[in-house]
């Protein structure tokens, strides 16, 4: 009978709002074999823009934060915003604010021409108080360069400063990669009917599966191991359907043993809900100097 086995350290699938940094948490794990899945689909090279929730910096609807003034007021009832603190221009304008020290800390160890030019769009857009616009194209050159956990706090910040909540996960949750690593898969869901989710899986949720990645209890059965979830792009993952997703596991370190090709299980209770193949390994980024 499939019974799989929590290690000690393990808890129960639940929805949290952002993932931990879970440094030292341990368990065993050993490698999964490559096998039959669905055809890879999803191959944007502009993935992590993708990925991120909101409205694209093209979309007519797209506020461009110039001053508080032109943004909602802040909902007193999310905690995250209170503790922001107020959004002054100041705030946002000062050479002290988190954008300007994200332009600088961006081109630590990756002055090219191209960072140079770029890093001065930037700082253009600052010029015009257009900091929406030069948080995207912060977000841009991350993307094309992998940046630090601190620059990633950073834009963090700044997203709590113009409230834009949204972002302020998605950021959260790069910073987090940046620091522990993590994984890009394609994930295919069972469908309700065959014992999958009933329920898609929602852009900007962050979920808690567990995984079989190939651990084995000393008696030969399964043991199962945790990653937290993060669907790319803005539409939602049916059951039945494929999408990538992003996996950020508790302890990065055991999952390095996987690569591209490989195949993982979704577990959210005791039956598999879905399998996931997959298609990148993200080291971590050295903090800044």
């Amino acid at each position: 009978m499939f019974t799989p086995r929590l290690c000690a350290c393990h808890v129960g699938w639940a929805r949290v709002p952002l993932p931990p940094c879970a440094r030292g948490v341990e368990w065993c794990s050993r490698g999964v074999g490559r096998g039959a899945f669905p055809q890879e689909r999803h191959q944007d090279p502009d993935y992590a823009r993708n990925a991120r929730p909101g409205r694209g910096r093209d979309d007519p609807q797209s506020t461009r934060s110039k001053g508080c003034k032109s943004q909602q007021e802040p909902s007193t009832s999310n905690p995250k915003v209170l503790d922001s603190g107020a959004c002054h221009d100041q705030d946002v304008d000062s050479q002290d604010s988190p954008l300007h020290k994200a332009v600088r800390l961006c081109l630590v160890g990756t002055r090219t021409e191209e960072a140079t030019a770029r890093a001065a769009e930037v700082m253009e857009r600052l010029k015009d108080d257009d900091w929406e616009a030069a948080l995207v194209l912060l977000e841009d050159l991350g993307d094309d360069c992998p940046q630090s956990p601190e620059f990633w706090g950073l834009l963090a910040d700044a997203a709590r400063l113009l409230w834009l909540q949204q972002e302020v996960g998605w950021y959260e949750w790069r910073r987090s990669e940046a620091r522990n690593g993590a994984l890009r898969a394609e994930l295919c869901l069972l469908p309700a009917g065959e014992g999958g989710r009933k329920v898609p899986v929602l852009p900007g949720e962050v979920l808690r599966p567990m995984w079989d990645i190939g651990q084995r209890t000393p008696e030969g059965e399964l043991s199962v191991s945790i990653a937290f979830l993060w669907l790319e792009g803005r539409t939602p993952l049916e059951p039945g359907g494929c999408a990538p997703v992003r996996l950020l596991p508790l302890a990065s370190e055991h999952w390095r043993h996987l690569k591209p090709g490989d195949v993982i299980i979704m577990h959210e209770m005791r039956p598999p809900v879905g399998m996931a193949r997959v298609i990148e390994v993200m080291p971590p980024v050295a903090a800044a100097p």
